[in-house]
């Protein structure tokens, strides 16, 4: 009846339910720890490759080629991309923030997206100025204003926080990635960690906001036997 009637039903339950499943994929604690272990690992790495840049012992990424003089610390190819492919996430990004926003009913969650939103303008107009800098090709803007034509109901908010959720695990690691490769531009690499350090402070909240409304993934959680 509610499919002909096109009326939205509720989800169906698991097609099992283990009884040693609960909700935290780890404790807030040990993410935390995690988190300190990660940003501590490549500020080590940083301060290695400093260190080696000086010495001469590192080799020297081809340079970005560009017809417009630029500052002098040049970008390596693989840097160019990175600027490159940080713009498109961050466009799609703040694309499909805007259409989640058309859709989600909760006041707090709309209160959340609006301020990752605003993160994601101030990060994009960093990156235009850097590419604009090096001479590197910007991609296309998502449109100034969309209009939706498809009924409110059909999205859960639960759906787009999920969605969101998992787009920022993968921007971390577009993250991580850039400060790793990004060596020949120091000034640049520390862009990339300050996105870093910004979306880790955000996943932690996004994530804990998730576990109060009960809208994350249910995972098994491992029992010691002994």
């Amino acid at each position: 009846m509610g499919k002909k009637f096109k009326v939205k039903v509720p989800t169906r339950p698991p097609a099992q339910v283990q009884i040693s499943a609960q909700l935290e994929e780890a404790t807030d604690m040990l993410r935390s720890h995690f988190s300190d272990f990660l940003m501590g690992h490549l500020k080590d790495y940083e301060a290695l490759y400093k260190y080696g840049k000086l010495k001469g012992w590192t080799d020297v990424e081809p340079a970005y080629k560009s017809y417009k003089p630029t500052d002098k610390e040049q970008v390596s190819v693989s840097e160019a991309y990175h600027v490159w492919e940080h713009l498109n996430y961050r466009y799609d990004q703040m694309e499909l923030t805007n259409i989640y926003l058309d859709f989600v009913h909760d006041t707090d969650f709309k209160m959340i997206l609006k301020e990752g939103l605003s993160t994601l303008e101030n990060q994009i107009q960093t990156l235009e100025k850097e590419a604009i800098k090096f001479d590197i090709s910007l991609p296309e803007r998502p449109p100034a204003s969309m209009a939706s034509t498809i009924d409110p109901e059909i999205m859960t908010d639960k759906f787009a926080f999920r969605s969101i959720f998992t787009g920022m695990q993968s921007a971390t690691n577009l993250h991580i990635r850039a400060v790793i490769n990004t060596i020949r531009n120091d000034p640049l690499r520390s862009i990339f960690f300050d996105f870093l350090k910004k979306e880790l402070n955000l996943y932690d909240k996004f994530l804990k906001y998730g576990k109060i409304k009960g809208w994350l993934h249910v995972v098994p959680t491992f029992r010691h036997i002994g």
